[in-house]
C-alpha cells in the first residue's frame, strides 16, 4: 500500500496529547513496516521535525501554516486530495480530528474525543463551529474511524451516528513517551522552580474541562487542615482559562505554594514526573488521559478523576475520585502522600498497567485499520 499521513494540524508544543500519539505512532511504523510506503504531509511549522530514517518514508511540505485555521482547512479540503492522487494514495490517515471530505482513496481518521461537543467554552467560536460542521461529516464519510477508548467509541457512535463497525478502539502507548532523567536533572528543575523538598503534581492544560479551577480549590480546602502543605506544581500549555486560574492564584491566601510552569521542554518535563511524590489529575473529561498512564510508568502514585475514559486507563493502578468532590480529591492526595504501604502498593500497580500501553500494539492496530480500509475502497 501508499499511505500517506496528514500533519497538517500539528503544531508544536501547541496541540498537546495529540502531538504525542503522532510522533510516537511515526516512529513505531518506522519499526514494523518496511513493506508499505509512507507519505507524510507537513506543513510550515512542523516541517523537518519527524525523523524519517527509512526508506519506505518520506515528507512531503506543504506551504501552509497551521496557525492559520481557515488556510489549513482550506488546503485540507481542496488541496490535499489533489496531492493524494498525485501520490496515488490508497490509505490517507488524517490523525487530528479533521480530514479531507473527497478523496481518491480510502480515508482513516482518528478522532481523539469529542471535547467540543461536551465543553463548547474550551474552544474559540470559529473552531467551535469548524470542529461542529466538520467532525461530524468527517466521521461518518471515513472509510474508518479510530479513537482512543471505549468512552470515546461510545460517544462518537450515539452523538455522530457512525456505525460500530467502522470504529477501531485503539489505546496509545506509554513506552518511549517520557525521555531518562538523571538525579541531577531532577535537582536542576526543582531549583530553577524554587522547590526544596517533594511536591504534588499536575500535567495539564489551562481549558475548562480540566477542571484546574477545581483542583485548585481542593488544595485550598486540604491547607485547612495540613499545616505542612506542600507546593502543587501545574505544568501544561495555555489554554482558555488560563486567566482564571492566574486570578484565582493572585487571591490565595491560605498556607502551600502553587507553581505554575507553562509548557517545559521534553527533559523537563520528564524530571518533573520523576521528582513528584503525588500525580493528581482532576479533568472532567478525557479521550484517553496521557498524564496518568505517563505517572504510572516512571512509578509516581496517581490520584485521578473517574471521568470518562480515565477509569479504563487508570484501571487500578491508581485511586480515582469524582472531580467535582474536591474535599474526597485533596484527602486522597493527602493520604497518599503520608502512607507508605499505599504509595509502594500504587506505585507497583501503577507500572503493571502502564506495561499494557504499547506503542508496538497501537501502531500495529493502526496498520491493520489501513488494510482494513484499503479492501473496504475496493
Amino acid at each position: 500500500m501508499r499511505i500517506g499521513i496528514n500533519s497538517l494540524f500539528l503544531i508544536p508544543g501547541k496541540v498537546g496529547g495529540t502531538e504525542t500519539a503522532l510522533r510516537n505512532l511515526v516512529r513505531k511504523l518506522q519499526e514494523i513496516d518496511r513493506e508499505n510506503d509512507y507519505v507524510l504531509y507537513t506543513n510550515r511549522e512542523n516541517a523537518g521535525t519527524f525523523e524519517l530514517h527509512q526508506e519506505n518514508f518520506r515528507e512531503v511540505r506543504c506551504p501552509l501554516r497551521a496557525t492559520s485555521r481557515p488556510s489549513r482547512i482550506a488546503w485540507e479540503q481542496l488541496l490535499l486530495p489533489l496531492q493524494a492522487l498525485r501520490d496515488r494514495l490508497d490509505v490517507l490517515h488524517s490523525p487530528g480530528y479533521t480530514a479531507p471530505l473527497m478523496l481518491p482513496c480510502a480515508s482513516v481518521v482518528t478522532i481523539h474525543d469529542l471535547n467540543y461537543h461536551f465543553f463548547p467554552e474550551d474552544w474559540s467560536t470559529s473552531a467551535l463551529w469548524a470542529n461542529r460542521f466538520l467532525i461530524p461529516w468527517v466521521a461518518r464519510r471515513s472509510t474508518r474511524v479510530i479513537t482512543d477508548s471505549r468512552s470515546s467509541q461510545h460517544d462518537i457512535a450515539e452523538l455522530l451516528g457512525v456505525a460500530a463497525a467502522k470504529l477501531d478502539v485503539i489505546h496509545l502507548g506509554v513506552d518511549g513517551n517520557l525521555l531518562p532523567s538523571t538525579p541531577g536533572e531532577i535537582a536542576a528543575v526543582k531549583r530553577r522552580l524554587e522547590l526544596s523538598g517533594d511536591f504534588i503534581l499536575t500535567v495539564t492544560a489551562s481549558h475548562p474541562h480540566k477542571n484546574l479551577d477545581g483542583l485548585l480549590r481542593s488544595y485550598d480546602q486540604l491547607g485547612r487542615s495540613w499545616a505542612a502543605l506542600p507546593p502543587l506544581v501545574i505544568v501544561g500549555i495555555s489554554g482558555l482559562q488560563r486567566a482564571t486560574v492566574e486570578k484565582l492564584l493572585a487571591a490565595r491566601k491560605g498556607p502551600g505554594r502553587v507553581v505554575l510552569t507553562g509548557w517545559v521542554g521534553d527533559l523537563e518535563l520528564a524530571a518533573l514526573y520523576r521528582g513528584a511524590r503525588v500525580f493528581v489529575f482532576a479533568s472532567r473529561y478525557e479521550g484517553f488521559g496521557f498524564p496518568v498512564l505517563e505517572a504510572m510508568s516512571i512509578g509516581t502514585p496517581v490520584v485521578s478523576s473517574n471521568a470518562t475514559s480515565l477509569p479504563e486507563v487508570v484501571g487500578d493502578g491508581g485511586i480515582l475520585i469524582d472531580p467535582l468532590d474536591e474535599a474526597a480529591m485533596g484527602s486522597a492526595v493527602r493520604r497518599v502522600w503520608e502512607d507508605e504501604h499505599l504509595r509502594e502498593e500504587l506505585i507497583a500497580r501503577g507500572f503493571a498497567q502502564a506495561r499494557r500501553f504499547t506503542w508496538d500494539a497501537a501502531a500495529r492496530k493502526t496498520l491493520a485499520s489501513y488494510r482494513e480500509a484499503a479492501r473496504a475502497a475496493k
